[in-house]
């Protein structure tokens, strides 16, 4: 059984993310057990741990069933005890056996306080993407509507993908570049010729498609009704939607039920579309030939959230 630790967010993404790979036994306020394989979870977004989660119980029973628990070299730390942290390492470390090591131990024993369960894990890794070294800022070609990278890779982690991923409207790139990252092979489209060679720099600022040999990616410069496309794994996209976002002065209707229907189309049957908008009922309006697996609220600012819905095409 794996314990995964969550991040903070105020979001129903986290937990998400990881049932995309996994079968999940129960959700705590910051850990999920659940089954499945740990490497998977390496992609994770929003989430700082993956652990091996060797037992539970009740908090007062952590010191007798931790009596005499041996690793040659080791470390404990609790979660969630507030000002008593310090004080249950130290007791629990105590009656273990074996070497505590608290600067580089190579068996960190994990404690998470979730009322009144006591979730004991070894952790397995940690999860450190450097999501803002890839921030739009930092590419050479510029889009101020750009995703933030850690939310562009949870739309990938949501889609559940394994092989590939198309987004047709890739922009600068943002998507694609979490999903090469990934390892999956990433499709691309856009209605501006502008963005597509912008996005051709910045996926070989990292790395991919610098020789003509390499097949990262493929990109279009075409509008989603001309998209060739055919029966990919799974869309992950970020719909036009704001005053800066290029429509070709179509109205936003009119662009959002062209696309869902294209979609339909593209995909192949069980393939999922990740799609992210400011307007709910977009979303519900115009995806009648999807059904809907989630629906989460991502808030901006106070006059903006984004909504990310995962569909499945039926």
């Amino acid at each position: 059984m794996l314990c995964v630790e969550i991040s903070k967010e105020k979001s129903t993404i986290p937990v998400a993310e990881i049932a995309s790979f996994c079968k999940i036994k129960k959700v705590y306020r910051d850990a999920v057990p659940c089954e499945g394989e740990a490497l998977k979870l390496k992609r994770l977004a929003y989430s700082r741990s993956v652990n091996d989660l060797l037992f539970s119980c009740s908090p007062d029973e952590l010191q007798e069933k931790m009596h005499g628990m041996h690793y040659d070299d080791f470390c404990v730390r609790v979660f969630n005890a507030g000002k008593e942290k310090e004080s249950m390492e130290r007791a629990i470390g105590a009656v273990m056996d074996g070497r505590v090591n608290l600067k580089s131990a190579r068996n960190e024993i994990r404690i998470f306080l979730e009322g009144n369960e006591a979730l004991v894990c070894r952790n397995l890794f940690t999860i450190r993407e450097r999501f803002d070294e890839r921030r739009a800022t930092k590419r050479p070609f510029f889009s101020p509507t750009s995703l933030h990278p850690r939310l562009a890779r949870a739309m990938v982690n949501l889609s559940g993908a394994e092989k590939e991923i198309l987004d047709p409207f890739c922009g600068t790139g943002g998507i694609l570049i979490e999903g090469a990252l990934m390892g999956l092979k990433v499709y691309g489209s856009d209605v501006q010729e502008r963005m597509i060679e912008g996005c051709k720099e910045n996926l070989r600022f990292f790395g991919f498609g610098a020789k003509e040999k390499d097949y990262d990616y493929m990109l279009s410069c075409s509008d989603i009704g001309e998209s060739e496309f055919k029966n990919v794994e799974a869309i992950v996209t970020d719909m036009p939607y704001g005053r800066s976002s290029y429509t070709a002065k179509e109205q936003l209707c009119s662009l959002y039920e062209r696309s869902f229907e294209r979609f339909h189309a593209i995909l192949r049957p069980g393939g999922k579309a990740v799609v992210c908008t400011n307007n709910q009922s977009f979303l519900m309006r115009y995806a009648g030939h999807f059904e809907l697996r989630s629906l989460h609220k991502i808030y901006v600012n106070r006059s903006m959230c984004r909504y990310i819905g995962v569909f499945i095409r039926t």
